[in-house]
């Protein structure tokens, strides 16, 4: 019975170390392929985070000549409103001396 039992024992004491061979085998390749992938994510991760600098940096330049062209349109309605007062007050003048 202890014989049996031990030699019981001894199989599972050698099929866990082969068991655990073939597990280690495919553990490790297992590991290299998500190291691949890692090295290949970080890789892009860089790719993406120098293109997003990039737009940032154009979002940021069309701000502010979006700004700018505000400020110019600005101006130019101001303009172009005084123009329409000055040319409203020359009408109307020349309408009252039209009528004396």
């Amino acid at each position: 019975m202890k014989k049996g039992i031990g030699q019981i024992a001894a199989l599972f004491i050698l099929c866990s170390l082969v068991l655990s061979g073939c597990e280690s085998k495919k553990l490790k390749q297992e590991n290299e392929e998500l190291k691949k992938q890692v090295e290949s994510l970080s890789g892009e991760k860089a790719a993406a985070e120098g293109r997003i600098s990039e737009l940032q940096a154009k979002v940021d330049d069309l701000a502010k000549s979006n700004e700018e062209l505000k400020a110019e349109l600005k101006k130019a309605n101001e303009k172009l409103q005084a123009k329409t007062k000055t040319a409203k007050k020359s009408t109307t003048k020349k309408k009252t001396k039209k009528k004396k």
